[in-house]
């Protein structure tokens, strides 16, 4: 039940943390799923609705519902794309999109260890890109072989339409939020990883380490 429902689950925490932590790119993201995502997939079964059954409809089940036990008058259930591979691919490419974003931030200042920090962030958002791709490809192969309430049509539209739909609706949130001086990453980082930079506004700058030096010398910290 939980991975049938993951996406509606998925949805309720993005807007949780959103909320309770007022983090901007989390709300842009929630804004998405519940317009963007609908909208699209409404679109797409509008337009699939001229083709054969076979092609774009499942069996109507618990299993092939995003919301189990749901009412559903229909014997058949569209499913190019389904509501599940929508809501989940939109998420996986909008978290890639702003870790690929913050990945290539320019550093703007040069001070002791600032280095360490600028690498510190880029391995943290190769690791977001690595576990996003990971459970993309995981949880729709799973998704497949276990509920076989996809089809072979939507399974790729789904990947492919709501991938580029995550990817533009990053990009709007970055634009939106655009200001100066790393404002805009800011605003629209879903994990906080530019907060470990250095202020860009700082014009004097000390990074203390847990170095120390020989007796009777200094301490950093």
């Amino acid at each position: 039940m939980f991975f049938l429902g993951f996406p509606l689950i998925l949805v309720s925490i993005v807007l949780f943390i959103g909320i309770s932590t007022t983090n901007i790119g989390m709300l842009w993201l929630a804004a998405g799923h519940a317009i963007i995502v609908p909208g699209a997939v409404m679109v797409l079964h509008l337009l699939g609705s001229f083709l054969p059954t076979e092609l774009t409809s499942v069996p109507a089940s618990d299993i092939s519902l995003l919301v189990p036990s749901a009412i559903h008058a229909d014997a058949y259930a569209n499913a190019t794309p389904s509501y599940w591979i929508a809501h989940l691919t939109f998420f996986c490419a909008y978290v890639i999109t702003n870790a690929y974003n913050v990945y290539n931030l320019d550093p703007v200042l040069t001070s002791t260890n600032y280095q360490y920090k600028v690498d510190n962030r880029k391995t943290r958002a190769s690791m977001i890109i690595l576990v996003s791709i990971l459970v993309l490809l995981s949880f729709v192969a799973l998704r497949c072989y276990v509920t076989g309430a996809e089809t072979l049509l939507g399974v790729p539209l789904g990947l492919l339409v709501f991938g580029f739909l995550g990817y533009f609706w990053c990009v709007a949130s970055a634009n939106g939020l655009n200001g100066v001086d790393g404002t805009s990453a800011r605003n629209s980082d879903i994990f906080g990883v530019v907060n470990q930079m250095v202020s860009t506004n700082d014009t004097d700058v000390t990074v203390c380490s847990n170095t120390t030096t020989k007796k009777d010398d200094d301490t950093t910290g």
